[in-house]
């Protein structure tokens, strides 16, 4: 195990890892029922090699920053949406949210998408 990485229980995991390699280890991948991603600059990137860390087995919940220009917000909502398993039912389709300017024609925005559990 990650000397960053203490399991608490059979089913409890807590630490802070390079989630791009943890995703590559099977004692880690799928295990994890939220990610946290602050990385604004590269979420976007990053957020195909975060999607097997997450739990399947039950409803999951991601929730990323990132970095965009406001006139690119709807294709970033595209993307998100493309790369990120089924949204579980009743819940809404992850979109960013602006929460402040980064510059003069950035923002940084945030989203949370509840991932359903896998049907198979």
């Amino acid at each position: 195990e990650s000397e960053n990485l203490q399991r608490y229980y059979e089913d409890r995991i807590v630490g802070l890892e390079d989630a791009t390699k943890l995703s590559q280890n099977s004692q880690y991948s799928g295990k994890w029922d939220l990610v946290l991603v602050n990385l604004p600059h590269r979420t976007i990137e990053f957020l195909p090699n975060l999607v097997p860390l997450l739990n399947r087995t039950n409803t999951s919940l991601i929730r990323g920053r990132v970095i965009v220009a406001e006139s690119e917000i709807p294709l970033v909502n595209q993307k998100i949406n493309q790369i990120l398993p089924p949204i579980a039912s009743g819940k809404p389709r992850p979109k960013l949210k602006i929460k402040r300017d980064y510059s003069s024609a950035l923002r940084l925005c945030s989203f949370e998408a509840w991932i359903a559990k896998d049907g198979t």
